[in-house]
């Protein structure tokens, strides 16, 4: 580690809040994220948020102009307060990589949206199982006093409550 520390410490690493952005119109780079974004017409203002593209064109003066804005795919080294965009070419019809962060969002979410199915499913099976088989345990929180007094659980313990109420349907076809 120390060996490490040594030979990473002599490098100077860039700020990325001043390092330079590659051109406007450039490939992009794969290892950052493609965000759906918009570029002023009248100037080289970008931004990823159509309100603030609103209010740029509002508060920038740049006069009447029927296509104020063009939308555009961007990058940035660093997200937030200090994100500094540029324009990434479209090469998503040659068969290369498009990585929009939609795409990564829609990705993301399916990923989400499958966890939460399989956590459901298994809090159907154990909901369908406890159904089935009773509450094995007797705390006050879980029984009522007739179904202690009863001794239900001591009773009829693991077994299928299912196949217990099919037992008992020639008593209620004889009735």
């Amino acid at each position: 580690l120390k060996d490490i520390k040594n030979y990473y410490g002599t490098l100077e690493l860039a700020d990325p809040k001043l390092a330079a952005t590659p051109e406007d119109n450039s490939e992009a780079i794969e290892q950052l994220v493609i965000s759906h974004g918009y570029s002023c017409n009248a100037c080289r203002y970008l931004t990823i948020a159509r309100d603030n593209i609103v209010r740029h064109w509002r508060e920038a003066g740049h006069g009447a102009a029927e296509e104020r804005w063009t939308e555009v795919r961007l990058q940035t080294w660093m997200g937030g307060h200090y994100a500094r965009y540029w324009i990434v070419r479209d090469d998503s019809d040659s068969n290369g990589p498009s990585d929009t962060a939609d795409e990564a969002n829609a990705r993301s979410q399916s990923a989400m949206d499958e966890v939460i199915a399989a956590s459901e499913a298994r809090l159907k099976e154990k909901d369908a199982a406890r159904l089935r088989k009773g509450d094995l345990k007797e705390d006050i929180d879980r029984d009522s006093s007739w179904v202690k007094r009863v001794g239900w659980v001591r009773h009829f313990g693991s077994r299928d409550l299912t196949s217990i109420h099919d037992a008992a349907e020639w008593l209620r076809a004889r009735a």
